[in-house]
């Protein structure tokens, strides 16, 4: 044998330089037998013939214009001349010669635009001088091969390798991954760099698609999941349940855009933010996609705000504003919510319920109170969370929001309020939507400087949170 191979390392990154052992016998041979002419047209040079093995195998490449290449064996020995040299010589020798993996020439050295190559029974060797001379056979081989050989994704940069269920080459612009399961693949780009940070074919699995262009970025599918790309967001991996739902919404051309982070544990589940919202996933809901937050507020009138005023409130319909948000419903899916509050606390309500709505913590319904006549019993036995009501407290000022009430009633000794809310006095049970201490929702109030009336001491008001305590 003529050398030894010294494996890199590392199997993923560039293959490090070869050392060049003492020819014996063997090189000997392997000189004499390619020393010869070139059988292949200028015209064609990649042209190969088909590779040693059963007839009609796939390893081939396309016979050459003007007639089938000739191998070297079929030259006179007057005609012969040096065929593989320098550095493709050297690499072959290195690998064993006519005892390699390689088996016995087919095509003589020849120069290519920035290197050198030849083929042989059982692949073929490419130089050039940013690369080194590395081997590159099989079906790796077959799909550069379609691609443009060095002209599309460059000079091999390693060998082709094989790793646990495949091979692989690494070349100048990309990499091709082959396993029986998924077929030769192209993976590139930032693509190619997201799924080596993932663990390459350990992380997602072997390309199932080429790294693929497609309308302000490029993708591929794996085979536990996809990575896509965009300048805007950069790569982020996606999979399984909320994978199915982005495609159901229609990928990156639907509302939700390109993914913005990978897919993450959140409370109950998983997730992926999106450029235009997220989808959630939980045992108790599926892949639920959620858009981005949104909240508007407008002016009211006294026609508009029916029963829940009247003429004597301390507030007037010219300083009260109905604001609009998105909240997470009991379903688990985005609704549009409408409360009436002080012109002077829309900032405060868009922030609590934004910050509620990223906790997706669960709202069962938000609408004015007029819709209930001004009646805030019936509004609180609806679960209905509401603001501004011309009665007694903070609220008759537009100061003042109730969350859930039928959850999270009004308690006064015997006195529960609403009448129906006896179920939920105990605040040790676990109920969806129930307000606890120190949730998000009493942080999220008092971020802002408001007080809670779970924390009051000669009643409770679960329900109730205000500007200033009352």
């Amino acid at each position: 044998m003529c050398g030894v191979h010294r494996r890199s390392s590392s199997r993923h990154p560039g293959a490090r330089g070869l050392k060049r052992g003492a020819c014996g016998a063997d090189g000997v041979v392997v000189r004499v037998l390619l020393s010869g002419r070139s059988p292949h047209e200028r015209s064609s040079p990649h042209r190969l013939p088909a590779l040693a093995g059963a007839a009609g195998s796939a390893r081939g490449a396309p016979a050459r214009r003007g007639g089938r290449p000739r191998g070297l064996g079929g030259l006179p020995v007057r005609d012969r001349r040096r065929a593989l040299r320098d550095a493709v010589l050297a690499r072959y020798e290195q690998l064993g010669g006519t005892g390699s993996t390689l088996g016995r020439p087919t095509t003589g050295t020849t120069a290519i635009s920035g290197g050198t190559f030849a083929h042989f029974e059982r692949g073929s060797i490419y130089w050039s001088s940013a690369t080194g001379a590395r081997v590159v056979s099989g079906a790796v081989r077959d799909r550069w091969a379609a691609l443009g050989w060095e002209h599309g994704l460059g000079y091999p940069t390693t060998d082709t390798t094989p790793i646990s269920g495949g091979t692989y080459s690494h070349f100048q612009r990309g990499s091709i991954y082959w396993s029986p399961a998924t077929g030769a693949r192209v993976v590139s780009g930032a693509v190619r760099d997201r799924w080596a940070a993932l663990g390459w074919e350990h992380g997602l699995g072997y390309p199932t698609t080429d790294t693929t262009p497609i309308t302000g970025g490029t993708y591929s599918h794996f085979q536990r999941g996809s990575i896509y790309w965009s300048p805007a967001t950069g790569a982020h991996q996606v999979g399984g349940a909320i994978r199915d739902r982005w495609a159901a919404t229609g990928w990156e051309r639907g509302y939700l855009g390109y993914p913005t982070s990978d897919e993450r544990a959140v409370p109950g589940g998983r997730a992926n933010s999106f450029q235009g919202g997220e989808v959630r996933w939980t045992s108790a809901t599926g892949a639920v996609d959620l858009p981005t937050f949104r909240t508007s507020a407008r002016s009211v009138t006294a026609a508009e705000l029916g029963a829940s005023w009247r003429s004597g409130c301390p507030v007037a319909p010219a300083d009260l504003r109905e604001v609009a948000v998105t909240y997470v419903g009991y379903d688990g899916r985005a609704h549009e919510g409408r409360i009436v509050m002080h012109r002077n606390y829309v900032g405060v309500t868009q922030r609590v319920f934004a910050r509620l709505y990223a906790e997706r913590f669960p709202i069962q319904r938000m609408e004015p109170v007029s819709r209930y006549g001004g009646d805030d019993e019936a509004s609180m036995r609806a679960n209905n969370t509401s603001g501004f009501n011309c009665r007694p407290g903070r609220h008759d000022d537009g100061a003042a929001i109730d969350i859930n009430p039928l959850v999270n009633p009004y308690v006064k000794g015997a006195v529960v309020q609403p009448a129906t809310a006896g179920p939920y006095v105990d605040r040790t049970q676990s109920v969806v939507g129930m307000v606890k201490p120190g949730d998000v929702v009493v942080r999220a109030f008092a971020a802002e400087g408001w007080a809670w009336g779970g924390d009051w001491r000669t009643l409770k008001d679960y329900q109730h949170f205000s500007d200033d305590g009352r």
